[in-house]
């Protein structure tokens, strides 16, 4: 028996005001869900630390 779920969640592209909160929720992924499955150089390289410079890279990426 399947049951069905509402809900209000809606999913849009990504903005450039969001990146910071994007490369927080990745970086977070990767330092504690992931951290277990991959050596520690790896995680350090995909997880490096989110600068102002990372974050303006990030929103100036076109996602439409």
């Amino acid at each position: 028996m399947s049951e069905i779920v509402k809900s209000n969640i809606k999913v849009r592209c990504c903005l450039p005001s969001d990146a910071e909160s994007v490369l927080n929720v990745h970086r977070a992924a990767i330092r504690e869900t992931a951290s277990s499955c991959y050596p520690k150089e790896i995680i350090q390289d995909w997880a490096s630390p989110i600068t102002p410079s990372k974050i303006k890279a990030f929103a100036a990426i076109q996602f439409r």
